[in-house]
Order: structure tokens, then C-alpha cells, then sequence
């Protein structure tokens, strides 16, 4: 049996395989990382709903993830990232629901306008 690539030389320098067993486990981690947090970057940018702080959770723990990977250092992969996150949910999630109960007026009275335009268009006769 053959052993993998350790390391590829490319434009921008070296890429060690790290801990990884060779190249291609590291490219598939990475790329299993990278392609998620760019979709939901691209999502987070182009969204125009209210709701739009929410993905930053994923975003954050795409990117903890992430930097777990590059980072030699670090043994284990996918363990702890999601309790550095957990603060951050916390605060993005309170700020959202601060939001939703300061918008839960200006719902009801599109609601109420809603009921209105509807109540004036059909006329009720009177007996």
C-alpha cells in the first residue's frame, strides 16, 4: 500500500498535510468546512428577511471548524467548536427576539388594515 502525499508545492507555498494522514484528507476536510461557510456567506449577504442575523450561527460554527482544521495544533477535529458558539447564539438569538416583539405591532396592524380593507370592499346591508 502507498502513503499519500504529505505536502504540495503550489503558487502560494507549501501545504502540509498537518496531523492529517496526507493531502487529500486535509483538502477534503477543508473543502467539507470552506464550502458551507461560503454558501452561507454568500446567503447571509444577499438575504433581505428580517431573520438574517440567525445564520450567523452556522457561519460561526463553520468558521471555528474551520480554523480547527488549518490549525496544527489542535488534535481533534469537530469536538469543541460548538461550545465557543454558544455565547454568540446566545446573543444573536436574544437580539432577535428583541426585534420580533418590537416588530409584533407594526404585524398586527398590517393584519388590522388587512381585515379593514376587506370589510370595506364587501358592504354589509343593514336590516
Amino acid at each position: 500500500m502507498t502513503q499519500g502525499i504529505k505536502s504540495y508545492d503550489t503558487l502560494f507555498g507549501v501545504i502540509n498535510s498537518g496531523y492529517f494522514v496526507d493531502f487529500y484528507t486535509f483538502t477534503y476536510w477543508f473543502f467539507s468546512k470552506f464550502v458551507p461557510l461560503f454558501l452561507f456567506l454568500i446567503w447571509f449577504l444577499t438575504c433581505k428577511h428580517w431573520w438574517v442575523h440567525v445564520i450567523l450561527i452556522p457561519i460561526t460554527v463553520y468558521l471555528f471548524q474551520l480554523i480547527t482544521v488549518i490549525n496544527d495544533s489542535v488534535q481533534y477535529v469537530d469536538e469543541v467548536e460548538f461550545i465557543y458558539t454558544v455565547p454568540i447564539a446566545a446573543i444573536i438569538l436574544g437580539l432577535l427576539y428583541f426585534l420580533r416583539s418590537k416588530m409584533s405591532i407594526y404585524i398586527q396592524a398590517v393584519d388590522l388594515k388587512k381585515e379593514m380593507d376587506d370589510n370595506m370592499k364587501t358592504p354589509k346591508k343593514i336590516k
